[in-house]
């Protein structure tokens, strides 16, 4: 079932990477895409910031607890360049230890 899941979606990705291996030079591709990097960020952004706010903030309180995890794990990405992995792990034992 899984496999029938994912299919589509991969077989579309094949197809317009296909196509675009072609058309890569073209500039009119190449401003669209230049155009088209920011946007995606964007609503990357947008869419950790609303995981975010759901998070760590519930309805009518702060989670603290959260919001000092969340510091921590920052810092130890940036800082120490500790592995995400490990960061996801960490919050794995964290949230079974003391949640």
């Amino acid at each position: 079932a899984t496999l029938f899941t994912i299919l589509p979606s991969l077989i579309c990705i094949i197809v317009v990477a296909k196509f675009l291996q072609k058309v890569q030079d073209n500039p009119y591709v190449k401003s669209a895409f230049s155009t088209i990097k920011p946007v995606v960020t964007g609503l990357i952004a947008v869419a950790c910031w609303n995981v975010m706010e759901i998070a760590l903030v519930k309805p009518g309180n702060i989670d603290w607890v959260s919001i000092i995890f969340f510091f921590i794990s920052l810092a130890l990405l940036t800082i120490k360049k500790m592995h995400p992995i490990a960061i996801v792990l960490l919050g794995a034992f964290f949230g079974i230890v003391f949640l």
